[in-house]
C-alpha cells in the first residue's frame, strides 16, 4: 500500500493555513528544483509566507480541498487544490501545491479528480490554470490545452508557465 493510501480527501479550514504555507514553499523550493533554477524558486517564493496569507485565501470564497495523510497521530495536509469561480460557467484553478516527500503517489491526481467532479456538479463549462513546468503534464493528461507560454518577471527573474483549459 503506498503511503498516499493511507491519507483522505477534506475540505480545508482555516486551520490549515500553517500547513499549506509549509506544503505551498516546500514544493516550490524542493520539487521544483528539477525545472527551475534557485534564483527562479526564490523570484517564486522568496521566503516562507505568511500563514495569514493562506488564512485569507480560505477566507475568499474560493473552494480549497486538501489531502491528509496521519503524522505523529495526527492528520496532516500534504497537497492542496483549489477552485476560484465568479458564476459565469468558468472555474479557474489558482493552486495545485504537494509536499514533494509525498510526490508523485498520484495524491495530485485524485485531488484534480474531486475538483472536476466538484465543478461538473457546479454546471461549470470551462476549467483554467497557469500551470507550472511540472503541473502541465498532469494537467495535459487530464485533457487540458495549452493556450499559451507565458514569461512572468518576478523580482527581475524570468519564470514560466502554461496557460492551459479544459472545457468540460
Amino acid at each position: 500500500m503506498s503511503d498516499a493510501a493511507k491519507g483522505r480527501l477534506r475540505a480545508a479550514d482555516p486551520s490549515d493555513a500553517a500547513a499549506l504555507a509549509r506544503v505551498f514553499f516546500r514544493a516550490i523550493h524542493i520539487g521544483a528544483a528539477s525545472a527551475y533554477d534557485d534564483a527562479q524558486r526564490n523570484a517564486w517564493c522568496p521566503a516562507m509566507p505568511p500563514t495569514e496569507r493562506f488564512e485569507d485565501r480560505l477566507r475568499d470564497g474560493r473552494r480549497t480541498w486538501v489531502w491528509v495523510m496521519p503524522f505523529n497521530g495526527e492528520e496532516q495536509p500534504v497537497a492542496f487544490i483549489d477552485l476560484q469561480s465568479k458564476g459565469d460557467g468558468l472555474g479557474h484553478i489558482d493552486m495545485l501545491f504537494c509536499d514533494p516527500d509525498v510526490a508523485g503517489q498520484g495524491i495530485a491526481s485524485r485531488l484534480f479528480t474531486y475538483l472536476e467532479q466538484f465543478a461538473r456538479e457546479l454546471r461549470l463549462t470551462c476549467l483554467r490554470v497557469e500551470a507550472s513546468e511540472l503541473a502541465a503534464p498532469l494537467f495535459k493528461s487530464r485533457g487540458f490545452v495549452v493556450l499559451e507560454r507565458q514569461d512572468i518577471r518576478r523580482n527581475n527573474v524570468t519564470l514560466h508557465n502554461y496557460r492551459m483549459e479544459k472545457h468540460l
